[in-house]
């Protein structure tokens, strides 16, 4: 890790005497100490990264930012993902984008995105419940039904698209 921070232009030593650092670094250890998940383990070392990235959140966001990622499994954080922009996500894994139906509801987005969530509604529509209770998503469910090109648009929130980035690998320094 000091020489991924090093790498990024950032003094290790220095990085000592910054509490928000300090505090995603023994937040995100006690989770992991609590995790077999390498996703979950990834996006925790992300969130110690972009804890001091210029365009860091303030103490308290990044606090709520640790509680979530501790509370949200990977699948959580898939579906979010997914969710923020589904034409990158598709393009990104190479999937075929979902047909759109005449009526159709955003479960179609999901089984396409996520094929580990086809024929799981329920389950998806607990990740939703508990990302739109966050303050994450714009809705609360996925089920309502949407125009045919409503299927592939975003519903994050601004918190939510800030909590991606908190959670996604720093670019490098340069």
């Amino acid at each position: 890790m000091v020489e991924r921070l090093s790498e990024r232009g950032l003094d290790p030593e220095a990085l000592a005497d910054n509490d928000l650092f300090v505090d995603a670094v023994v937040s995100t250890t006690r989770m992991i100490e609590h995790t077999h998940q390498a996703e979950k383990i990834e996006v925790l070392r992300n969130a110690v990264f972009n804890s001091v990235a210029a365009d860091a959140p303030d103490a308290d966001t990044q606090a709520i930012y640790l509680a979530l990622l501790d509370r949200f499994t990977p699948s959580h954080l898939r579906l979010l993902a997914l969710i923020d922009d589904p034409p990158a996500w598709f393009r990104a894994r190479g999937l075929p984008m979902p047909q759109p139906a005449p009526a159709g509801n955003r479960f179609q987005t999901v089984e396409a995105g996520l094929p580990e969530l086809a024929g799981r509604r329920d389950f998806a529509a607990l990740l939703v419940g508990d990302l739109s209770a966050a303050g994450l998503l714009k809705v609360d469910t996925l089920g309502s039904m949407v125009s045919p090109h409503a299927i592939m648009d975003s519903l994050t929130t601004a918190l939510g698209r800030q909590f991606l980035r908190f959670v996604t690998s720093p670019k490098p320094h340069g």
